[in-house]
């Protein structure tokens, strides 16, 4: 590695970019790449594209600090010792996990890649991704991953609005393809100063999904609950209290809509190869269903929305 110690940052979204800042705020010289000039010329502006609690500070030090580089060239990335990928993965509409935005990135930096990179996966893959990115490298390149080339997934778990507090105290994940890969992708994230889990790769993997998979069903739950209490003319809140009131097996969370950027997807990575064939499916359609839900069930209170006025409050997120 190089004497100052660099990183690049492949995607500069939610969670790229609040990552890049982060690395820079720490010491490091760092690339950011992203192929949205709208972004770049905000970021270039001293401007966050969004918000996210702590960031808009973070970033006006890290413009005046002089560490931040930007582009839209992927392969630009290989000018730093270690490559960070956080680029979307959606699903297709079928229920299948979208990986070709990663693939195109890998394939950009090919003819870059040299002896002693190391390629961190950070975005949400399926199991095995992360050893068939290994393998692929190998055959593409020529390079042994483990001693000329360190490859590893380190996923990002934390919530929309707490990146600045939980980049430094969740427990980071970091399974490598091998002993040495992992040492080297713990080496990266340990500037953060949060404990560090070392795995392998494909439980790396697993940990994130069903991470996101947990938390999509836990909301499943209450919300199928309001519909049940919809139809027996029952008040949920009030069926929730008396579930957890001094209970040691309560817990069911509140209903409300459930969704954001990755929980609506992510059960995609398990549902298209599941044992169970719709069981996560069927949350996914509980969960999707609140919106009209909650529409018709106004309708019903009010006799009809049209030529009325409504209010939305919480537009946020």
């Amino acid at each position: 590695m190089s004497a100052e110690r660099s990183v690049s940052v492949i995607g500069l979204g939610r969670v790229g970019l609040p990552l890049a800042l982060s690395f820079a705020d720490r010491g490091l010289r760092v690339v950011g790449v992203d192929h949205d000039q709208s972004v770049l010329d905000s970021i270039r502006a001293g401007r966050m594209p969004w918000n996210e609690s702590g960031t808009q500070e973070l970033l006006e030090r890290v413009i005046a600090s002089g560490r931040l580089e930007l582009t839209e060239r992927a392969a630009d990335a290989a000018r730093a010792d270690d490559i960070v990928i956080t680029i979307g993965t959606p699903s297709f509409s079928h229920i299948e996990s979208d990986l070709r935005q990663v693939r195109a990135a890998v394939d950009d930096l090919l003819p870059m890649l040299r002896s002693g990179h190391a390629l961190i996966l950070r975005s949400t893959i399926a199991p095995g991704t992360t050893e068939f990115v290994a393998g692929y490298l190998e055959k593409r390149r020529g390079l042994r991953v483990g001693e000329d080339l360190f490859v590893a997934h380190a996923p990002e778990r934390i919530a929309a609005g707490r990146f600045v507090e939980e980049i430094s105290t969740l427990p980071c994940i970091i399974g490598g393809v091998g002993e040495a890969s992992t040492e080297r992708a713990a080496s990266t994230f340990s500037v953060f100063g949060a404990p560090i889990v070392r795995t392998t790769p494909v439980q790396a993997e697993l940990a994130k999904i069903w991470t996101n998979i947990l938390r999509y069903t836990t909301f499943a739950l209450p919300n199928l609950l309001m519909m049940d209490c919809e139809r027996y003319g029952a008040n949920v809140f009030d069926v929730i209290d008396l579930i957890n009131r001094d209970y040691p097996r309560g817990g069911i969370a509140q209903p409300g809509m459930t969704a954001g950027t990755c929980l609506r997807k992510d059960f995609a990575f398990s549902e298209e190869r599941s044992n169970a064939p719709g069981m996560l499916l069927a949350v996914s359609r509980v969960n999707e269903s609140v919106p009209l839900f909650l529409l018709d069930g106004a309708r019903r209170r009010v006799g009809g929305l049209a030529d009325r006025k409504t209010a939305v409050l919480g537009l946020a997120f």
